[in-house]
């Protein structure tokens, strides 16, 4: 199996987070440790992949200051 292989779902919303379920093939779930949650580094270096533009956009369009340090590192990124 290969990251080709792993599942988005269709992304879903509720008044203020955006949500999607990412399933993983065997081989690449093995690589998720059980100790703690991953950072997008270790998630992103296992081949899942999340829109940081898609978040940037999101966030634009509903005309908000970005609250948490990963949003500033998601706009760190574009801006770069």
């Amino acid at each position: 199996m290969s990251v080709k292989d792993i599942y988005y779902s269709d992304k879903y919303f509720d008044d203020e987070y955006e949500y999607r379920h990412v399933v993983l093939p065997k081989d690449i779930a093995k690589l998720v440790p059980k100790t703690h949650l991953m950072t997008e580094t270790e998630w992103r270096s296992i081949g899942v992949q999340q829109s940081r533009v898609r978040d940037l956009l999101t966030m634009l369009k509903k005309h908000r200051e970005p609250e948490t340090s990963a949003e500033i590192r998601i706009i760190k990124n574009i801006i770069r």
